[in-house]
């Protein structure tokens, strides 16, 4: 077959980042390898297209690099020169199997796949669907860790808008995007005085509050992030999710991000971080070697407008895997 020159970013098949797509049991150690878990139950469905718009936001960053001299770009914020030596140590798995009317069903699926990811000493980043799916995602990630190190302690890292500590919601149960963080408590290798959530803000349920006093559940309001400073309250943030652990489970939920940067998502919320200040974050736990597994969730293209909540998506979890996958001088 005759060498293809490269394609436009609107055109071929849209794995993130253009990554071969490969099999789970083929997965290599030390790959990033990306998974799409499109799920959701919420109220304003429509994050179960989230994987996809995500990959596609995505494939325009991989364009730019096939049609750049020796695939390398420069960042005119660091000035460092990244180079992209052919697909790089990344590949896509393709999105789990989704059973929509059975959520426990769709957990077990999203906890196998995670957990063989890990297993093999690959860097999981799954792509969602609403916060629900990190919980079957931790799950996973403790399952896979645990089998080299049964007694190993995984700390968790939230960025999020909500606490999500809600334990049983008479409309949807105890398994939901409002009960993910509740159901990670539970998880064995998971004590809730290694979790952490950034960004938190507006109201919360009184219930949910007590269950931090009582767990010691760390957070870190938009209050706190602006008497302090973002750079502060992420150092803070990481030393104590990772203290004693093994390593640490990082989440984003994209409501973390003020609703006028990132419209298109589960749950409005205003007041939050700029999307400057995102990729800010998310680049310092580029470079903190006990994250060891990612996703980011809640993108709704229902509700976003010009693409610009899924490139901001695409471009966090390029800036967090910048360091695993490109040369950078």
């Amino acid at each position: 077959m005759p060498m293809r020159d490269p394609i436009p970013s609107y055109t071929g098949i849209p794995t993130f980042l253009r990554a071969p797509l490969v099999e789970l049991s083929k997965v290599q150690p030390g790959t990033v390898a990306v998974i799409g878990a499109p799920h959701d139950c919420a109220t304003r469905q429509g994050s179960r297209y989230g994987p996809k718009v995500i990959r596609e936001a995505s494939s325009h960053t991989a364009y730019y690099f096939q049609t750049a001299h020796n695939h390398e770009l420069l960042d005119v914020s660091t000035g460092k020169t990244l180079r992209w030596e052919g697909n790089g140590n990344i590949v896509d798995t393709g999105d789990v199997n989704i059973y929509p009317t059975n959520i426990a069903k769709t957990g077990e699926a999203i906890s196998e796949a995670v957990e063989m990811i890990t297993s093999q000493g690959a860097f999981p980043v799954t792509l969602g669907g609403d916060h629900f799916i990190t919980y079957p995602c931790v799950r996973g990630f403790v399952n896979g860790i645990r089998q080299k190190k049964p007694r190993a302690r995984v700390g968790y890292l939230h960025f999020d808008a909500h606490l999500d500590l809600g334990d049983d919601s008479p409309v949807f149960g105890k398994l939901s995007n409002a009960t993910n963080a509740r159901r990670v408590a539970e998880v064995p290798g998971v004590d809730p005085r290694n979790m952490v959530m950034v960004g938190i803000r507006g109201y919360v349920r009184k219930d949910q509050w007590d269950f931090i006093r009582q767990t010691g559940i760390k957070i870190y309001t938009m209050g706190t992030i602006r008497r302090h400073g973002l750079a502060k309250v992420i150092r803070d943030a990481v030393r104590l999710a990772g203290q004693g652990c093994e390593c640490v489970y990082f989440t984003l939920d994209m409501d973390v991000v003020d609703a006028a940067y990132a419209p298109g998502v589960g749950g409005v919320a205003f007041g939050g971080i700029t999307s400057a200040e995102l990729l800010e974050a998310v680049g310092m736990l580029a470079h903190e070697k006990k994250i060891r597994a990612m996703d980011v969730v809640e993108v709704n293209p229902y509700f976003d407008v010009g693409e610009i909540t899924s490139r901001l998506a695409a471009s966090a979890v390029l800036t967090f895997i910048g360091p695993k996958i490109f040369k950078i001088t």
